[in-house]
Order: C-alpha cells, then sequence, then structure tokens
C-alpha cells in the first residue's frame, strides 16, 4: 500500500514538473493568443456597430427620396410645407460621430483596421 502511494505521489511530481515546464514554454504564446482574441472580438464588435450604422445613414438617406416621391402636389398646402420640412431635414443623413472628429462609418472601421495595421508593421519592423 504505501509503495503504492509513493508511486501516485512520484507520478504527481512529474505531472507538476512537466506543467511547470509547459507553462514556461507556451506562457508567452497563451498571452498573445489571448491578447490577438480581445482585439479580434472588440474588432468584430465594432464592426457588428459599423454595419448597423451604415444601414441607418442609409435609411435616413432615402427618407427625402421617398417623401418627394409621394403625390404630394395634390396635398393641401398646409401638408405640402410640412412635407417640404421634411424634406429639407431628411436631405442630412443622420449619422454618429467619434467625438465629432469623424463620422462612425465602415469606411472610417476600415481606416481604423489600416491605420492600426499600418502602426503595428512600423513597430515589427522597428523592433527587428
Amino acid at each position: 500500500m504505501r509503495s503504492e502511494f509513493r508511486e501516485i505521489v512520484k507520478k504527481h511530481m512529474r505531472l507538476m514538473r512537466n506543467s511547470k515546464q509547459l507553462s514556461t514554454i507556451f506562457e508567452e504564446f497563451f498571452l498573445i493568443q489571448n491578447l490577438a482574441v480581445s482585439v479580434e472580438m472588440c474588432l468584430n464588435a465594432m464592426m457588428v456597430t459599423m454595419v448597423g450604422l451604415e444601414q441607418k445613414t442609409l435609411l435616413s438617406e432615402l427618407i427625402a427620396n421617398a417623401a418627394y416621391e409621394t403625390s404630394w402636389t395634390s396635398w393641401p398646402l398646409d401638408m405640402q410645407k410640412d412635407l417640404l420640412l421634411l424634406i429639407k431635414v431628411a436631405q442630412k443623413p443622420l449619422s454618429l460621430s467619434a467625438g465629432g472628429v469623424a463620422t462612425m462609418s465602415m469606411q472610417t472601421y476600415s481606416q481604423a483596421l489600416y491605420n492600426g495595421y499600418s502602426i503595428f508593421a512600423f513597430l515589427n519592423d522597428a523592433v527587428d
């Protein structure tokens, strides 16, 4: 019984040593992998948001056209004036901005990805 227990303890010690070696070997890889997955998830969430914003902007641009294409000429004058106001307001599409600096769109997202990769490539070359 004692010899079996001793063998179990030895196996456990070997497993602990192997685990420590594997941890030492792969710690940088796992760190980089976790960081990459985190960045990827953030970019995916941003892309989903940008697609929705792009749709909203596109649909808001169509409101003025749809209002103009109605048979508004036969409407009473006060409704025509209201429709004219709606068309005037709807000609400026709805959009969200990043601190008033840039309009949030797929183009902005693409530019952010491009800039991020450019910085990464520059830093990668600088390190090498």
